[in-house]
C-alpha cells in the first residue's frame, strides 16, 4: 500500500496470517507516516479482512515498525490482558440499496484500482479526504434533435457551485450496479425516469482533487420530461451545439464535465444524435 502524505510518499504493507475460526493477525511496517494515514492503514487491513471472509482480527501493540495511531481504541479494537488486541469485523453494508442510507460524507463508496477492479469500501469522507480512486458515472442528455441538456448547479453544492454542465454527474455507491446509479443520478437531478440508457464509454480521470473512473451514459429524453427534484439543479435548457460551445468560451463548467465532453467529442459521438 502507497499512501501520500502530502510533501511525501510512505510505503506500508499488511501481512493477514490466517488462523482458525475466520480470525487473521495483521503486522505492519509504517514508518513517515502522519497519525491520521496510520490511522487509514488500519481501516485498510479491516477492508481486506471482510473482504476475505475474515470475522476477528488480532493485532499486536508491540508490532514491527512505529506506532502510526495513538490508540488503537479509536478504530474499535478492544484491549486484552496480554498485550493483544482484537475487533469484530462486521458488514459495512446493511441493505442491498445502496442508496438507503443517509448522503453526503456517510454515504459508502468502493475504492477501485486502475483496472476498476474494486479494493474496499469507505465512507465517503475518506475517499474525498485521501483521493482515492473510484467508480463515477456522468449521463449525458439530449433531445430528438440531438440537442444537448446544459444545467446549472446549486450555489449550495460542496464543490462548483453555480458552475455549468452538460452532463449528469454522481457517485456510484457500494452495492449499487453502475447502470442503476446512472438511472438514479438522472431521476433525482433532472426527474428524467422511464427511458433506455446506453453506456458510451470509460474514461480513468486523475485529478489533484477529484480521480475517478468515469462510465458515460446517454439518454434521450424532452423538455417535458425534465423537473428538478432534489434542489441540486437550478437552471438548464436544450441547446444545439453551437450555443454549448459558445457558452463553453465564456462560463465555467464542471471540471469532470469538460473532460467527458473533450471524450465524447474525440469519439464523434456528439455529433451521432443529430437529426
Amino acid at each position: 500500500v502507497v499512501l501520500d502524505d502530502g510533501d511525501r510518499i510512505a510505503s506500508a504493507w499488511i501481512c493477514f496470517d490466517e488462523g482458525e475460526d475466520d480470525c487473521a493477525l495483521v503486522s505492519y511496517t509504517a514508518r513517515g507516516l502522519s497519525n491520521d494515514l496510520g490511522m487509514f492503514l488500519l481501516q485498510s487491513a479491516e477492508a481486506l479482512a471482510r473482504e476475505n471472509g475474515i470475522k476477528t482480527l488480532v493485532m499486536s501493540s508491540d508490532a514491527e515498525g512505529s506506532v502510526v495511531w495513538n490508540d488503537p481504541e479509536q478504530l474499535g479494537f478492544c484491549r486484552e490482558d496480554d498485550g493483544l488486541f482484537t475487533k469484530d469485523i462486521k458488514p459495512l453494508l446493511g441493505a442491498e440499496d445502496g442508496r438507503a442510507g443517509e448522503k453526503g460524507s456517510s454515504e459508502l463508496l468502493t475504492v477501485v484500482s486502475m483496472q476498476n477492479q474494486p479494493i474496499a469500501v469507505y465512507p465517503r469522507r475518506t475517499v474525498e479526504e485521501h483521493n482515492l480512486l473510484h467508480p463515477a458515472i456522468g449521463v449525458l442528455v439530449h433531445n430528438s434533435k440531438g440537442e444537448i441538456y446544459v444545467h446549472q448547479r446549486s450555489p449550495e453544492k460542496s464543490m462548483h457551485g453555480s458552475f455549468y454542465d452538460m452532463f449528469v454527474g454522481g457517485l456510484v455507491l457500494a452495492a449499487e450496479a453502475v447502470p442503476d446509479a446512472a438511472r438514479n443520478e438522472v431521476k433525482e437531478e433532472l426527474g428524467i425516469e422511464g427511458k433506455e440508457l446506453e453506456e458510451l464509454f470509460e474514461v480513468v480521470w486523475l485529478a489533484s482533487t477529484n480521480r475517478v473512473v468515469l462510465r458515460v451514459f446517454r439518454v434521450e429524453a424532452e423538455d417535458a420530461d425534465v423537473s428538478y427534484n432534489d434542489g441540486e439543479v437550478v437552471w438548464g435548457k436544450f441547446m444545439p451545439l453551437a450555443e454549448l460551445e459558445a457558452m463553453m468560451a465564456k462560463e465555467s463548467f464542471v471540471p469532470g464535465g469538460k473532460k467527458a465532453w473533450e471524450e465524447t467529442v474525440k469519439r464523434d459521438l456528439h455529433t451521432k444524435y443529430l437529426k
